[in-house]
């Protein structure tokens, strides 16, 4: 959100925002899927340009399974834009058209500050950093 909120407030267009989230479960042999998404009823992007803002790209299966659900809704034009990039975990050929910065740090190392956290923790720091597990 950290990263939504400076990014809109430097496109000077008129717009509107929705909030989406991805509720996401992995199984004991590492797939993914989606259990559901929430977002506001009242979303009508027919014929409208669309940029969906993410925070770390990471498998891809997220972004794949959003872009399809909202191209039912029939947009004008879907541009993805991320502040983090993480090529290296795609499980899916997917990419963003637009990203602040792609981190090929090995799994399972973290990427975490300016919103981004891991274990609800680091949130608050003023920077973006790796966390390395172990």
């Amino acid at each position: 959100m950290v990263f939504t909120a400076d990014l809109i407030r430097k496109i000077d267009v008129e717009m509107v925002c929705y909030f989406m989230k991805a509720d996401i479960e992995e199984d004991e042999q590492g797939v993914s899927r989606i259990k559901k998404i929430v977002y506001s009823p009242e979303l009508d992007i027919h014929e409208k340009d669309v940029l969906l803002i993410g925070g770390v790209l990471d498998t891809g299966i997220t972004l794949d399974f959003l872009t399809k659900h909202l191209l039912l809704g029939r947009p004008n034009l879907l541009k993805i834009c991320y502040l983090i990039d993480k090529p290296q975990s795609r499980k899916i050929s997917i990419n963003a058209d637009y990203s602040g910065f792609v981190v090929n740090t090995p799994d399972p190392d973290y990427v975490v500050g300016y919103g981004l956290g891991y274990e609800n923790k680091y949130r608050n720091l003023p920077y973006i950093g790796v966390l390395h597990a172990g």
